[in-house]
């Protein structure tokens, strides 16, 4: 079996994408705590923490965080991850985000959204759906959005 090691995003920008394959990783000897970051997963992508928590799931756009108090994450069709230092964002699509680095709290919406768009808070809650305008909020202590079939949202508060 190969080696099986993650870069932690404190990593230097310089250093190569991390290719994790499907499998059981163990926190923090074969994965470190950081953010990991995935722009095109296979169309069943699944990420959990310890077994039983989904951190995130595909397909395209996956962002997950790793602390150092989990036991294991278990990875499956997931393709290539890069340590990620996540930027707040103005606009973005599909996929999954983490709140607050990449989604500050505040109102966003989309006014040309697919006819399934569905938003969800941390993988359990919808907050929003369509088709036709979406909007939702975003408060800072929730963990994730993931948005599916939704087109391009904008932020509408500073």
């Amino acid at each position: 079996m190969p080696e099986k090691t993650a870069t932690p995003s404190s990593t230097p920008a310089a250093t190569a994408p991390v290719t994790i394959d499907d499998g059981v990783y163990f926190v923090p000897s074969e994965i470190a705590p950081g953010t990991y970051h995935a722009t095109d997963t296979g169309p069943r992508c699944d990420v959990y923490r310890d077994n039983i928590y989904r951190l995130a799931s595909g397909p395209g756009r996956v962002t997950f965080e790793v602390q150092a108090s989990w036991s294991t994450i278990t990875i499956s069709d997931c393709g290539t991850f890069e340590a990620h230092t996540p930027t707040p964002l103005a606009s973005f699509g599909d996929g999954v985000y983490l709140v607050p680095s990449e989604l500050a709290p505040g109102a966003y919406r989309a006014t040309d959204t697919g006819p399934r768009c569905d938003v969800y808070r941390d993988n359990i809650y919808r907050l929003a759906s369509g088709p036709g305008p979406v909007t939702f909020e975003v408060q800072a202590e929730w963990s994730t959005i993931s948005i599916s079939d939704c087109g391009t949202f904008e932020r509408t508060t500073p």
